[in-house]
């Protein structure tokens, strides 16, 4: 009988950050309080001093010092480096999925991923809609890595785009796929969590919301831009 181990889960709310980028954060009526990832992002393009909170929070919290304890400490190949680098070839694929498959380590049900990307079949799918993992899939435990990607691949590639999306995951009571988690030396803002190809996701809801968009940062030059929230299951 096969068995698997699963990691802690990780949840980085409630946490407080300052309002104004000169308050002490000591100073509680100059404090905000966020209790959880939509509150986050409703905050992320109006008040930067919301990201450095919610970093420190998961990166300091026991269960995410597991996570790192348990990956620092097994022997990996050079594949699992490899595939963050451009180019990483499609032939190799099968030796990476087995050896995240072979270490053996799940998520938790409820823990909540992000993936900063378009839906793959359609862009922004139907309430209902699945698709199964057909190649790895790179998601973070951190929401703001997550709309950076988003935000960074719509000005560099997907400008015939008139929107980003955020796929929320949260991971079902049956879930059985397998994870790699990456260590923050190089990338401490990343919290990378990479799942192999034999997950399901299925959308449960989707919520349209404006970002306010740096006219220096985007080449469209736009104020704003539509950001689709789609909440989903992975099993």
């Amino acid at each position: 009988m096969e068995t698997y181990k699963k990691l802690p889960l990780v949840n980085p709310y409630p946490f407080f950050y300052s309002k104004k980028s000169n308050d002490y954060l000591d100073m509680e009526d100059h404090l905000g309080k966020v209790d959880n990832y939509n509150k986050f992002i409703s905050l992320w393009d109006k008040n930067l001093s919301v990201t450095g909170p919610l970093k420190n929070k998961i990166k300091r919290s026991r269960e995410y010092k597991t996570w790192q304890k348990i990956y620092n400490g097994l022997s990996r190949s050079s594949l699992i480096d490899g595939y963050r680098c451009d180019g990483f070839p499609k032939l190799l694929w099968s030796d990476l999925i087995k050896e995240i498959n072979d270490n053996r380590y799940h998520l938790s049900p409820n823990q909540t991923i992000f993936h900063g990307g378009y839906w793959p079949t359609t862009g922004i799918p139907t309430v209902g809609e699945k698709f199964s993992l057909n190649r790895p899939l790179s998601t973070t435990l951190n929401p703001d890595s997550a709309l950076w990607h988003s935000k960074s691949d719509y000005d560099e590639e997907d400008r015939y785009r008139t929107y980003i999306s955020l796929i929320i995951l949260h991971v079902a009571n049956d879930s059985n796929f397998c994870v790699h988690v990456y260590d923050n030396e190089k990338n401490e803002n990343e919290m990378e969590v990479l799942i192999v190809p034999n997950a399901t996701i299925q959308c449960q809801s989707i919520t349209p919301i404006q970002l306010y968009i740096d006219p220096n940062f985007s080449k469209e030059n736009k104020d704003e831009l539509t950001c689709y929230l789609i909440e989903s299951t992975i099993r």
